[in-house]
């Protein structure tokens, strides 16, 4: 096939930025973290906006906990198809995509049970070949197919949550986008909390970095039957890695976020100053870069003749043109620069959102702040 011969077309949404239409979303989190909630949610959704859902569940059953979910979420019960074997048969899915009519979305929850006792779900090329028919379903449906995947225990992920995914990096590598669901890092209860954040730890078809809040409530759905329930809150910018984190690590990321905002509070400081100031007070160099972003904290390139001598943490916003300023995090800007910093001003002035440095160039920073 010739490139000139492709039909161009846009990338469509069931849920935007985090479910895209004809593609494979994975969904993960840890146990009993109310993972099956958000699926319900979304099932929510898309049967009040007129489509059908499928779903797949090896772990709850529908008459104590699927269907009461389903309605204290406010779905349209006749919409939804509980699917009673515990297999994966794209072609039966198929038929009842057939004899619904307009499927939008299939959840298959959790995934590793529906894979074959023959499937090493430990081995990419295994799990990719036994999901690439449902890839294909979607696609050819244009319906988007949710896997829902626990969380490992790993301690060498390196805060890297796609490692913190069980089983095989194949499920992460096929999804065209890869959520992570756990506790809201605001919430006082922490794990146990009824506050959840919904994350982006991969999204190929989109860089829209926001996360969706969540809180959990109880409705009446019945006599004498109540059932949980997602309340939808506000989006913020909350980190992957932060969700997946254990309490203890989240403990210390919000102490350095505190000691941060305190020892800025009267005014700029050296970066190497305060590298110093929090090895003396215990907080790790990991921890102290996360916990910039959350404490607000900016960089400043502090400039001689020859060029960069240093660089200053402030929680004063520096930058006062565009998402990168005139004088931005990597210093002044060149007419290119510019240039696409007044498309981005241009493109922040639409959406009322206004983007944040690359990952990139937040790496390159923290290297030339502490050489």
């Amino acid at each position: 096939m010739r490139a000139s011969d492709v039909t161009l077309k846009p990338v469509t949404w069931l849920h935007y930025p985090y479910v895209p239409l004809g593609k494979i979303t994975a969904l993960a989190g840890q146990m009993g973290q109310a993972k099956s909630l958000w699926t319900c949610w979304l099932a929510s959704k898309v049967t009040n906006n007129g489509g059908r859902v499928i779903m797949l569940n090896a772990e709850d059953d529908a008459e104590d906990t699927i269907v009461p979910r389903l309605k204290a979420a406010g779905a349209v019960l006749d919409r939804v198809w509980i699917e009673p074997e515990i297999r994966l048969d794209p072609e039966r899915h198929d038929a009842t995509c057939d004899q619904l009519g307009d499927v939008q979305l299939v959840t298959i929850d959790p995934i590793a049970a529906f894979l074959p006792g023959n499937v090493n779900s430990w081995k990419a090329q295994d799990v990719r070949r036994e999901l690439e028919p449902m890839r294909q379903l979607a696609a050819e449906r244009k319906l988007a197919v949710v896997l829902v995947q626990h969380l490992n225990r790993r301690s060498d992920a390196g805060g890297d949550p796609l490692a913190r995914i069980a089983d095989s990096q194949g499920i992460p590598q096929l999804a065209r986008s890869v959520l992570v669901w756990g506790p809201d890092p605001a919430d006082p209860e922490g794990d146990r909390g009824a506050l959840k954040a919904l994350t982006k730890a991969k999204g190929n078809l989109s860089r829209d970095t926001a996360s969706a809040t969540f809180s959990i409530v109880e409705r009446v759905v019945d006599t004498n039957i109540t059932a949980p329930a997602l309340v939808r809150g506000e989006d913020r910018d909350i980190a992957a890695d932060d969700v997946v984190s254990d309490a203890e690590t989240r403990s210390a990321l919000d102490e350095a976020v505190e000691w941060l905002r305190d020892v800025l509070a009267d005014g700029p400081l050296d970066a190497k100053d305060v590298h110093r100031q929090a090895r003396e007070n215990g907080i790790s160099e990991r921890t102290l870069k996360r916990a910039k972003r959350p404490a607000g904290v900016v960089s400043e390139s502090s400039r001689a003749d020859t060029g960069i001598s240093g660089w200053r943490w402030s929680l004063s916003p520096i930058n006062t043109v565009g998402p990168l300023g005139t004088v931005g995090p990597l210093g002044t800007q060149g007419k290119g620069a510019k240039d696409a910093n007044e498309a981005n001003n241009s493109k922040a002035a639409s959406n009322g959102r206004v983007e944040l440095a690359t990952a990139e160039q937040e790496a390159l920073i923290a290297r030339l702040e502490t050489a």
